[in-house]
C-alpha cells in the first residue's frame, strides 16, 4: 500500500509511536512555535497536546508498556531532563534533575524501569532509573545513545550513531556498569 499522511501540520513533526494497543500514537511537534508533545488517534484525529513549555526543546515520546504514562526529554537552558506525563495530559512530572543531559528513553518491559542516555560520565553511556523516579544506576560502561529491552525483558540493545553497530547487555546482570556485546557490526 502507499504511504499517506496521517499527522500534519505546516511545521514540523516527528519522533512517533504507536500505543502498545495501536490505537493512538505519541509525537513531538513545533506547530505551538516550540517543540511539544502529542497525542493523537491512529488515523490523525483528535489531537491532545500533553506539554506546554514555554520554551525548550521536547522530543521522544515512548509509550510505557501499558499505555498510560509516556516517558520523554526536554532541554531547558542548556540541560536535557527526562519527563512523564499520562497519556491524558494529565501528572506531568519531571524524573531526572541533574547537571548532566539525559536522552532518549525507553522503558523495560515490565514497566518498571526507563532506559536512557546520560552523559555525567564525559560521553553518552545507557543508565537507567525507576519509572517512579529515584537513584539513576549506570549501565553501559561504553558509549550508548539509544536502546530498547528484547521483548523477554532479559536484553537491552543499544546503539551509539552506528559507531560499533548494535550491541547488548544483560539486563539481569550484578556487574553494571558493564561492557556491550556486539550483536550486528556497523557496515
Amino acid at each position: 500500500s502507499r504511504a499517506r499522511k496521517v499527522i500534519a501540520s505546516s511545521q514540523d513533526e516527528a519522533n512517533p509511536q504507536f500505543s502498545p494497543d495501536g490505537r493512538r500514537i505519541a509525537f513531538s511537534s513545533d506547530r505551538s512555535g516550540i517543540t511539544q508533545i502529542y497525542v493523537a488517534d491512529r488515523d490523525g484525529s483528535n489531537v491532545l497536546p500533553l506539554t506546554s513549555f514555554s520554551a525548550g526543546f521536547t522530543n521522544a515520546p515512548r509509550w510505557s508498556p501499558d499505555g498510560k504514562r509516556i516517558v520523554f526529554a526536554s532541554l531547558h537552558n542548556n540541560n536535557r531532563e527526562l519527563y512523564t506525563v499520562s497519556a491524558d495530559g494529565s501528572s506531568l512530572r519531571q524524573l531526572t534533575r541533574t547537571s548532566s543531559n539525559e536522552g532518549r528513553p525507553s522503558w523495560s518491559r515490565d514497566g518498571r524501569w526507563i532506559y536512557f542516555y546520560c552523559d555525567r560520565t564525559g560521553q553518552e553511556s545507557i543508565w537507567r532509573i525507576p519509572a517512579e523516579g529515584g537513584e539513576m544506576v549506570q549501565v553501559t560502561k561504553g558509549r550508548g545513545h539509544e536502546s530498547f529491552e528484547s521483548p523477554d525483558g532479559k536484553f537491552l540493545y543499544f546503539e551509539d550513531y552506528g559507531v560499533k553497530g548494535l550491541q547488548s547487555i544483560s539486563t539481569e546482570s550484578t556487574g553494571w556498569p558493564g561492557e556491550g556485546t556486539l550483536v550486528l557490526p556497523s557496515v
